[in-house]
């Protein structure tokens, strides 16, 4: 009979309208995101923001993609690898504990919070130092490592939960009935530990195979996981394949929660989730087998580029012709790609290099000249182009292609022409406009507009355009390089600078879209290639570059990326709607009005400290 105060002194937790109301509102916050998500991966549309219909043709895509089946494979060894190191271990350690005492017991027990308490970036870098410094490579093996290093921990608070509520007289029973030590750990310890170690294991596998922080800190570029995936992907655009990797990865992990709830579960749901977790684990050592041997070793050339900037079937006709696997690794910015090859040995054998970064990688001695007499197509390059201040020999780099930056804008929704950079601090457009994520192009903006020049490297100057983009910050929607596009298409934003073989890309499919050089001017970029120093395949760098610069294999490779190269009978093969299109051919390519960024020195971290302040604000 309960107790007539205890209902009287009932405080009713719970139970109010107002307490219902907020947790059904967070509940609808936590799974809205992923039912639009889920929804979006049967769109009929290649924009994620435009339904379109129903369709079913994405996952055909995405199943049939073979640098998404390999990416999966990276994952499910790394994720088998590190669920039964980082079982074994955690389990052990979780005996260890349990049944002995020491000095700061309590603190080690704390200690193995740390996965959980520290940032996850914080211990990527830790372990990226300690493999640089170690003069480890990054490989399979540092991915593996840093994964046990963050899952093992937790597997010893799972396991150590189990252990400390096993019965010590039923251990001291079997020993006294005879059994040795191991035959007690065999078959009374270990049995009754079996949900918290299979829970472990699957544990392991799905922290694994979500990973992303850890894996981009410890991976090279050769060892792509599908999370490391999913992020090069975002820099094409987003699709609806990401939005069903999502579902598929979503229905994995719900699958896993699932079993591991019910092998905590006393009576038929443990014994269902152990038959459940067998399958799982055995369908898992299949795929991870199967993968093994099906993956044929071969030569790769390992390429640090911009997304989207060069044709796949120039790729595919490459690896066929010569065996050579080509893996890309994108990057978004200078800065990252100059980040990616100057730490360690990142395994990367060319990189495409503005000549601001051929300039800082010459000085800091991270490239090597190439050997010209190696390379015979590179009488195809225009001599203009062969020499530029940041190499006057032309012996470090190969150029690759060349553009400019203008506006590009929406005339459904800006019907007055545009024809000034100025019209990005008009206050109509607040919270409409973006800038590319650049610091260099940015920051030439800022100046160019005073009638400054940033190769002055004046501190004046850089206040007062530093002052002026403070002053446009409250309009921008944002910095962006990666997703202009997908801004524009969405009508998140209804103008933006933007690379002109991109604004060419989206005008060809959206005539509403429109792409204009302000009459001030814009800067001019040459894209080049760099023989990295640390560069495992000298010999295959070599051998691609030639074959990308034959000139029908550019006209092939211009058509496909909507960028010029500097190749003029490649240029003379294009079709003439491409080689007379003012927007990636413009007539008046002159020093005047088109500028080519320079390396600006020990003045760079000057501009760094502004573009930070910028980007904070």
């Amino acid at each position: 009979m309960s107790n007539p105060l205890a209902r009287r002194n009932d405080l009713g937790l719970g139970q109010g309208l107002l307490l219902k109301f907020l947790t059904a509102l967070c509940l609808v916050a936590l799974l809205a995101p992923l039912v639009v998500l889920v929804l979006y991966a049967f769109n009929d549309s290649r924009q994620v923001t435009v339904w379109q219909g129903f369709s079913l043709k994405w996952f055909a895509v995405t199943l049939q993609d073979p640098e998404l089946w390999f990416a999966f494979r990276n994952s499910l060894i790394i994720g088998g690898l590190n669920a039964l190191m980082a079982t074994v271990l955690g389990t052990m350690a979780a005996l260890a504990i349990a049944r002995h005492r020491f000095v700061g017991r309590k603190g080690f027990l704390n200690l193995l919070h740390y996965p959980v308490l520290l940032p996850e970036i914080i211990i990527g870098i830790a372990l990226l130092v300690l493999f640089v410094l170690l003069e480890i490579p990054r490989g399979f093996a540092t991915v593996v490592a840093g994964h046990v290093t963050f899952s093992f921990p937790l597997v010893t608070l799972l396991v150590l939960a189990r252990v400390e509520a096993l019965s010590r007289p039923l251990e001291e029973a079997s020993l006294d009935l005879g059994a040795s030590r191991w035959q007690t750990y065999r078959f009374v310890i270990l049995p009754a530990l079996a949900p918290a170690i299979i829970s472990g294991v699957l544990f392991c596998f799905t922290l694994s195979l979500d990973d992303f922080v850890i894996t981009l800190f410890t991976a090279s570029p050769d060892v792509t996981t599908l999370p490391l995936k999913v992020y090069s992907m975002v820099k094409f655009g987003l699709t609806p394949v990401i939005n069903v990797i999502s579902v598929l990865l979503i229905l994995f992990t719900l699958t896993m929660l699932l079993v591991v709830h019910w092998l905590q579960q006393e009576g038929p749901h443990q014994r269902w989730g152990i038959k459940l977790a067998g399958v799982l684990l055995a369908a898992m050592a299949l795929l991870m087998t199967t993968s093994i041997i099906a993956e044929r070793r071969q030569e790769t050339l390992v390429i640090a580029n911009w997304a989207d900037y060069i044709d796949p079937e120039l790729l595919e006709e490459f690896e066929a012709t010569t065996g050579i696997r080509v893996i890309m690794t994108h990057f978004s910015s200078d800065e990252e790609m100059m980040a990616k090859v100057s730490f360690g040995k990142p395994g990367i054998d060319l990189a495409m290099a503005t000549p601001v970064s051929i300039e800082i990688l010459k000085k800091n001695g991270l490239i090597l000249p190439f050997d010209g007499e190696r390379i015979p197509n590179l009488r195809f390059i225009d001599p203009a182009f062969r020499h530029l201040p940041s190499d006057p020999s032309g012996r470090f780099f190969v150029p690759y292609a060349y553009g400019l930056n203008g506006i590009l804008y929406n005339t459904g929704l800006v019907p007055e022409p545009i024809t000034s950079w100025w019209t990005f601090w008009d206050e109509r457009h607040a919270g409409k406009v973006t800038l590319l994520n650049d610091m260099m192009e940015v920051f030439w903006l800022g100046h160019h507009l005073l009638g400054y020049q940033l190769e002055d490297r004046l501190p004046d100057q850089l206040d007062e355009a530093y002052a002026l983009l403070k002053r446009q910050r409250p309009l921008l929607r944002k910095y962006e390089s990666d997703l202009v596009n997908d801004m524009l298409l969405s009508q998140e934003v209804v103008m933006a600078q933007q690379w002109n073989g991109q604004a060419r890309r989206l005008t060809a499919e959206h005539p509403e879209f429109r792409f204009v050089v302000p009459q001030e001017g814009a800067s001019l970029f040459i894209d080049s290639l760099v023989l990295l120093k640390t560069a495992p395949h000298p010999d295959a760098a070599h051998r691609f570059i030639d074959f990308v610069l034959e000139p029908e294999r550019s006209r092939q490779n211009m058509e496909a990326m909507l960028y010029p190269m500097p190749n003029p009978t490649a240029c003379a093969l294009l079709p003439t709607a491409i080689r007379d299109d003012p927007t990636l051919f413009p007539p008046d390519l002159t020093r005047e009005r088109f500028n080519i960024l320079s390396d600006p020195g020990d003045f760079r971290r000057l501009i760094q400290n502004r573009w930070e302040r910028l980007q904070a604000e």
